[in-house]
């Protein structure tokens, strides 16, 4: 019986930069903290009004482009998002959210080298976030760059000894690989970090049940069920049929 993949979406870096000023706050100040309003309020077509505004004052404001770039990602406009992106960049070589984010709405693309070339780079600018990694290693899984998505999936963990995310899809790597043994500890570390990590929950109940653990794949199988997940028909016939109960 399969295992089950579940890729934890990426996400963007929704941070707002501000633009700091000692003084009154001047008209493109003004605009751009409209826009961040409007953008908390979901008014995203206001909110890219706003940025458009102060961006007309001053062009060179990183900042604004930064996050009108989040705008339209958040609209679903993602070439205008990479646009805004290009131009954050442009102006602030070194802006590790503006890669990170670009990154990701290649990502969404299904740009996958663009995306990794991105999320590098964030890695070159800061070695330090687990998140990089992680989400460099999920696009490295969508290529089938196997040993690529482990070596960051690793890395992730050693800097975040609590990431359970990159726990659960490192030991479905491992799954992928026939290392079972080291699967289950990685699905048993995601579910220790987040009991409320469904996917790793079932899947492990696979694992026990492949090793006619039925007891263990039970239990397992109505926790996840208590959260909330569906569980695999067929499986849970095989499991019936195995152990010689219904539940």
């Amino acid at each position: 019986m399969a295992l089950k993949l579940r890729v934890f979406s990426i996400v963007m870096i929704m941070l707002f930069s501000s633009i700091i000023n000692a003084c009154a706050e001047t008209e493109e100040e003004e605009a751009f903290n409209k826009g961040k309003d409007y953008f908390n309020r979901q008014m995203y077509d206001e909110a890219i009004s706003e940025f458009s505004r102060a961006l007309e004052i001053d062009p060179g404001l990183a900042e604004v482009y930064y996050n009108r770039g989040i705008t339209y990602y958040s609209k679903g406009n993602l070439d205008q998002a990479i646009s805004d992106f290009n131009k954050s960049i442009e102006i602030k070589p070194d802006d590790v959210d503006s890669y990170y984010n670009r990154g990701t709405v290649y990502f969404n693309k299904g740009d996958l080298n663009a995306s990794i070339s991105d999320y590098t780079k964030a890695i070159e600018l800061d070695a330090n976030d687990a998140e990089f990694y992680y989400n460099r290693g999920i696009a490295y899984y969508k290529k089938d760059s196997l040993n690529e998505a482990l070596f960051d999936f690793n890395k992730a963990i050693e800097i975040n000894p609590n990431y359970a995310k990159a726990y659960y899809n490192r030991g479905f790597i491992y799954s992928k690989t026939n290392k079972f043994d080291l699967a289950l500890v990685d699905f048993s570390k995601a579910i220790e970090v987040n009991p409320g990590l469904s996917e790793a929950l079932y899947n492990r109940s696979v694992i026990y049940f492949s090793r006619q653990e039925y007891d263990k794949a039970w239990q397992d199988v109505h926790q996840a069920e208590s959260l909330g997940y569906v569980i695999n028909s067929v499986f849970l016939e095989k499991l019936k049929q195995a152990s010689g109960r219904n539940q």
